[in-house]
This record gives structure tokens, C-alpha cells and sequence, in this order.
């Protein structure tokens, strides 16, 4: 998915980083009542995408302990994967509508 990264990002605070392989990997976590995770893959960090385009995945986890809201562990939570930043492209969805739909 296109998606653009607007005022949304503001609902995520930094959670970790950890690598697969050489690739760092930032996880973010929202604010509740939110329920969303997202992961910046290849180094990507999520305050420096504002009002950009990236290719995303969505998905959902069930609060996996350590990569979800701290206090919701075992809840649905909307997962968002981020791969590359993308250029000339318009967006899909923005952050703000996948947020609104990530109540667990």
C-alpha cells in the first residue's frame, strides 16, 4: 500500500531497535485508546517520514509482548510494516485513516 505519512505519526512514541541481520529495524508504539505497532525497516525513522509517500504493509498482531502498547499485551493491534520511501507516487490511505481503524 501507498500510504502517506501525515499528523498522525504524532500518536506513535519510540519503542525499540533491534536488527535482522544488518538491518536495523525502529518499532514504534501509538498511544492508546490507538492499538497500532509500526516498524521501520532499513534504518527508516518514523519522525523524518512526516508528509512523505511509503510502501507499506498492513497487518495485525495480538500483542505480542515487547512489540505492542505496554499494558495491552494479548490485544489486537494494527501493524504496520514500512519498507521504502517512495517518490512521485500518490498515497492509498493516509496514517490517519489506518490509526482510526486500529482500535483493538
Amino acid at each position: 500500500m501507498y500510504m502517506l505519512i501525515d499528523d498522525a505519526v504524532n500518536a506513535f512514541h519510540f519503542h525499540h531497535t533491534s536488527a535482522v541481520g544488518h538491518e536495523p529495524r525502529h518499532y514504534y508504539v501509538s498511544t492508546p485508546p490507538y492499538l497500532a505497532t509500526i516498524i521501520c525497516h532499513s534504518g527508516l525513522v518514523l519522525p523524518a517520514l512526516q508528509d512523505r509517500v511509503v510502501y507499506a504493509f498492513l497487518s495485525y498482531d495480538f500483542g505480542t509482548t515487547g512489540l505492542c502498547v505496554p499494558g495491552y499485551e494479548g490485544q489486537r493491534h494494527r501493524k504496520i510494516t514500512i519498507q521504502r520511501v517512495l517518490n512521485q507516487v500518490l498515497p492509498q490511505r493516509t496514517l490517519t485513516h489506518v490509526l482510526r481503524t486500529s482500535y483493538g
